[in-house]
């Protein structure tokens, strides 16, 4: 790792100082309350896992930044304020995507050979996971509106998922007919509701 290089310009920490350190073969890098100044493509190049919290980003080109992340792995995002739509489609190398508890985005656009994991709590956001034929797992927890994707949505585009697991207030599948395999692929299955939703285990073999 190189950390003698300096420039002017870069600001990832939120304050306005001079002469903040670039890390140019930095691979892990957890961001708390931070403010996304100016960088070049080689600052970020080699970067492995990102993780933002509590930062506001909404108004920041994330798809730019995004295109210049080459290498990225493992990309969090944990009580940010983020734009309404997110497209992942240029982390050629993403392999797993985590949102928890953030504001503003309502969709996130997967288009992603490599990405085998995502977990999504407590955040109102849809997801389009038609380019994600390699999904192994999927974890959500948000309310029954922000889910109501789901049951159509995973047969048709998710043919490896391996491991699901939701936990909402109401039950997402529980007027669905009964000859309906909803996820007949799934080896791990994990579905929380609440006491007075009618779905109980007898009526199981309905989706599976």
């Amino acid at each position: 790792m190189d950390s003698s290089v300096l420039c002017d310009s870069i600001n990832w920490c939120g304050a306005v100082t001079e002469g903040k350190y670039v890390f140019q073969l930095l691979k892990s890098l957890h961001l708390v309350a931070s403010v996304l100044g100016q960088y070049s493509p080689d600052q970020i190049r080699c970067l492995q896992t990102l993780t933002v919290a509590c930062s506001k980003l909404a108004q920041y080109d994330l798809h730019g930044m995004f295109a210049c992340l080459l290498t990225l792995k493992t990309l969090k995002f944990e009580r940010c304020t983020l734009p309404e739509e997110l497209s992942l489609s240029s982390l050629l190398q993403l392999e797993n995507f985590m949102i928890m508890f953030s504001e503003g985005v309502k969709e996130v656009a997967v288009s992603n050979m490599k990405l085998v994991r995502i977990q999504n709590f407590g955040c109102c956001t849809a997801f389009d996971l038609r380019s994600a034929p390699n999904l192994k797992q999927l974890r959500l927890l948000g309310r029954p509106e922000a889910l109501s994707w789901i049951p159509t949505h995973l047969r048709k585009c998710c043919p490896a998922l391996q491991s699901l697991a939701i936990c909402t207030r109401t039950d997402l599948v529980e007027n669905k007919p009964p000859t309906t395999a909803i996820f007949s692929q799934v080896t791990e299955l994990c579905l929380a509701h609440n006491g007075a939703s009618l779905f109980g285990i007898v009526k199981i073999k309905c989706i599976l």
